[in-house]
C-alpha cells in the first residue's frame, strides 16, 4: 500500500504492505506492515494477526516517534518536546491488551519522564499497571505545572505506580521531590484516585508531604505572605481529600528552630480550594512564639520594642466563615526580678479586609515589677524608685477605638509613699494610640497635689508652699511632667543640696525652660496633626491657655460653625489637645470658649512662633477681642493690655 493525504492540514504518507485475502479467509497468520509519517510523527505498526476474521491472536509491535509534540498537537507544551514509545498489541481487537509498553517524554536534558508496563484491556481501559519515573528540571513546563501563586520548582523527582479499579484511575505510591531555586525542598508520598469520567475529576487523595528551606522566604508561598524572615522551615503535613477541595490535615511546621525567635504551627485546615481567589476555611490552628528577648521580636517585625527579657506567645487560631479569631491568647514577656508581663484574650478580624481598624479584640493585661526604677529603665525611661509597681486593666478594640477599663495601678509600698490609679480611658482612636500620644489627663487627678507633695518628700528638703504650688501648676500633678520638671530643675542647678542634704531652690530658678523629654513627647503628639491644624492651635496659643473660638475664627479668617466642630471633634475628642470650657453669653450672642488640657501643650505651641509671628498675632487677637467683647471690654482691659504692650 502507498498513501498520501491530510488529516488537519497536517500532510501524511503511509506505506507498507498487509496480508492477502487469501490469507484472511483461510485463517491463515495475517501480515501488518505499516509506516506512518509526517512532519512531526514516525509510526509504525508490524507483525501478524493469528485470526485476522475473526479480529483475534494479535501480536504486534508499535513504534512511535514524535519530534516536537507542540507542533503535532497545537497544545501548549514546550518546544522540541520529543516522544518515543513500543508496545505490544496482543488479544482480541475488541479487547486489545498493550504489553511491554516503554514510553518516553523528554527535552534533552530538561526534563524526562517514562511510563512502562502493560494495559490488560485499552478500549475499556482495564488492567493498567505502569510504573511512571523522571525528573524535570525545565522552567517552562514548571510553569505549566504550578500556578504563579506557588514556588517555581526548578528540580523534580518522581516515580510512582498507575493502577486502575473500575472507572478509577489510581497514581499509587507516589514519591516526589520537589526543588526551587530559593532553596525549598518539599516530598510527596502516598497515591491520589482520579476518574476522568466526571469534571471534579479527583476522586481521592492521601498524600503525606515534607517542608524544608533554609529561608522563611522560600517557603512563604505555602505560608502567610506577611511572615517576616525567622530563618529555617520545617515540617510536615498530610494532604486528604475527598473530592476537588483539599484539607491539609496533621500540620506540624516550624520556622526559625535555633534562631532568636521560633514559631511553632500544629493543627488542620479543613477546606483549601483550588481556585486562588477562593480563602482556605474550616481552619483550626495551634500557635506558639517562643523568642530569647523582646528585642528579637520587634526587629523581626521592624518595631524598636524595648528588651524585657523572653516572651512567649500561644493561641489557638480558627477561621469561620467571615472572620478569623485568635482564641485563647496568652502572652508572658520578662523577668519576674526585673518587669513581668502577662496578657490574655482574643482578637477578631475579617478574612477579606486588612484594615487593621477593623480588628475586635478584648485582652486582661498585667504588669508586675518589685521596682519602679527597673521597670522604668526596662520600659526606656528613667523614673526614680519608688518601690513595687502592679497593674491590672481590660484593654478593648472595636470598629477604630481603643479603650481600657478597671485599670487599677498600684506603686510603691504601704507605710510609705504609695500612688493608686484607678478608673477606666476611653475611646482613643487606634490612628492616635501611640505611646507619645497618651492622654495623661485621662488619668484621675484626685491626687495630683498630693502625688507632688509625696514625691517630693521621699528625700530630705526644704521646698516651701511656694515652689510646691508654682510645680503642681506647671505639672498639674502628672507623674511623668513632675518627675521629668523636677530633674531638669536638679540638672540645671536650680534645684540643690545643701551641705546637711537637704534639697534648696536656688535664687535663679526659672520655671520657663521645658525639659528635653518633655516637649518630645508633646513633639510627637502635635507632629502628628495636619500643618494647617498645627497653625490653628498655634494661633490658639497666643490668646492663652483659655481661648475663645469666636476670636481664633477671625484671627484664622475661618467660618465659626465648622471651626468649634474642629476644635471639638477632631482637636478635642480625637486628638485629646483642646477641651470645651465654657459658653459666655455677650452682645447677644453665645462666645464658645475652649482650654488646652494642659498649660505644657500651650506654651511649647506658642515657643515655636518666631518673635515676628507673635507680635502679630497678638495684635490680631487684640483686635478680634475688641470685635467679639464690645459689650465687656473693661473686663477684657487687662488681657488687652497684654497683647497690646
Amino acid at each position: 500500500m502507498d498513501a498520501n493525504g491530510a488529516i488537519n492540514e497536517q500532510l501524511f504518507s503511509a506505506k507498507g504492505q498487509l496480508g492477502s485475502l487469501n490469507d484472511l479467509f483461510a485463517k491463515h497468520p495475517y501480515t501488518v506492515d505499516i509506516k506512518l509519517e509526517t512532519q512531526h510523527l514516525t509510526a509504525s505498526l508490524q507483525g501478524q494477526i493469528t485470526d485476522a476474521l475473526h479480529a483475534k491472536g494479535l501480536e504486534l509491535q508499535i513504534d512511535v516517534t514524535a519530534i516536537d509534540l507542540s507542533k503535532l498537537t497545537g497544545l501548549n507544551i514546550p518546544a522540541n518536546t520529543q516522544l518515543t514509545g513500543s508496545g505490544k498489541l496482543k488479544g482480541e481487537l475488541y479487547q486489545p491488551q498493550l504489553k511491554d509498553l516503554n514510553i518516553q517524554l523528554s527535552r534533552g536534558n530538561l526534563s524526562n519522564i517514562t511510563a512502562s508496563g502493560q494495559i490488560e484491556n485499552i478500549i475499556a481501559t482495564k488492567g493498567m499497571n505502569l510504573t511512571v519515573n523522571g525528573f524535570i528540571k525545565d522552567p517552562e513546563i514548571s510553569a505549566l505545572l504550578f500556578s504563579s501563586s506557588m514556588p517555581q520548582f526548578n528540580d523534580i523527582t518522581f516515580d510512582a505506580k498507575l493502577i486502575n479499579h473500575g472507572n478509577i484511575i489510581r497514581l499509587d505510591s507516589i514519591n516526589t521531590q520537589l526543588s526551587s531555586p530559593q532553596g525549598l525542598i518539599t516530598t510527596l508520598t502516598g497515591n491520589i484516585d482520579i476518574n476522568p469520567m466526571v469534571a471534579d475529576f479527583i476522586e481521592a487523595m492521601n498524600i503525606s508531604a515534607t517542608l524544608n528551606a533554609d529561608t522563611t522566604a522560600a517557603a512563604r508561598p505555602f505560608l502567610v505572605d506577611q511572615l517576616p524572615e525567622m530563618g529555617p522551615v520545617t515540617g510536615k503535613v498530610s494532604i486528604n481529600s475527598h473530592n476537588m477541595t483539599p484539607a491539609i490535615e496533621d500540620i506540624d511546621i516550624t520556622i526559625g528552630e535555633g534562631q532568636a525567635v521560633e514559631l511553632q504551627i500544629t493543627g488542620r485546615i479543613g477546606k483549601v480550594p483550588l481556585d486562588a481567589g477562593t480563602p482556605n476555611s474550616d481552619i483550626n490552628l495551634d500557635l506558639s512564639i517562643e523568642a530569647n528577648n523582646s528585642k528579637s521580636i520587634g526587629t523581626l517585625f521592624e518595631r524598636d520594642l524595648p528588651e524585657i527579657g523572653p516572651v512567649t506567645i500561644t493561641s489557638k487560631f480558627i477561621r469561620q466563615t467571615k472572620n478569623d479569631n485568635f482564641n485563647n491568647l496568652q502572652l508572658i514577656a520578662g523577668d519576674p526580678k526585673t518587669l513581668l508581663i502577662k496578657a490574655n484574650g482574643h482578637i477578631q478580624l475579617p478574612v477579606k479586609n486588612d484594615d487593621p481598624i477593623s480588628v475586635i479584640s478584648e485582652f486582661k493585661l498585667e504588669l508586675n515589677s518589685p521596682s519602679l526604677a527597673k521597670t522604668s529603665q526596662k520600659l526606656g525611661f528613667d523614673l526614680p524608685e519608688l518601690g513595687p509597681v502592679n497593674t491590672k486593666m481590660i484593654v478593648n478594640t472595636r470598629s477604630n477605638e481603643i479603650s481600657a477599663h478597671d485599670i487599677d495601678i498600684q506603686i510603691g509600698q504601704q507605710q510609705k509613699l504609695r500612688l493608686n490609679l484607678t478608673g477606666n480611658i476611653g475611646n482613643i482612636p487606634i490612628t492616635n494610640a501611640a505611646i507619645s500620644e497618651i492622654d495623661l489627663n485621662a488619668i484621675q487627678k484626685t491626687e495630683g497635689r498630693f502625688f507632688v507633695d509625696a514625691f517630693l518628700d521621699t528625700e530630705p528638703n526644704r521646698l516651701d508652699e511656694a515652689f510646691r504650688s508654682a510645680l503642681y501648676r506647671r505639672t498639674a500633678g502628672h507623674p511623668l511632667f513632675t518627675i521629668e520638671l523636677l530633674r531638669s530643675l536638679r540638672d540645671r542647678g536650680d534645684l540643690y543640696k545643701d551641705q546637711n542634704g537637704y534639697w534648696m531652690v536656688a535664687p535663679q530658678l526659672d520655671w520657663e525652660m521645658m525639659p528635653a523629654r518633655i516637649e518630645a513627647v508633646i513633639e510627637a503628639r502635635i507632629q502628628q496633626l495636619p500643618s494647617e491644624h498645627q497653625a490653628l492651635l498655634s494661633a490658639a496659643s497666643v490668646e492663652g491657655e483659655l481661648f475663645t473660638a469666636q476670636v481664633l475664627a477671625l484671627v484664622q479668617g475661618l467660618e465659626e460653625g465648622p471651626l468649634i466642630g474642629l476644635l471639638a471633634q477632631q482637636l478635642g475628642i480625637r486628638h485629646r489637645l483642646v477641651k470645651e470650657q465654657d459658653e459666655y453669653s455677650t452682645n447677644n450672642r453665645n462666645i464658645a470658649r475652649f482650654a488646652f488640657r494642659h498649660e505644657l501643650f500651650r506654651e511649647y505651641l506658642y515657643k515655636r512662633l518666631s518673635q515676628a509671628e507673635q507680635r502679630l498675632l497678638h495684635g490680631a487677637v487684640a483686635s478680634a477681642l475688641e470685635n467679639v467683647y464690645t459689650e465687656d471690654l473693661q473686663v477684657m482691659s487687662v488681657q488687652l493690655a497684654e497683647h497690646y504692650s
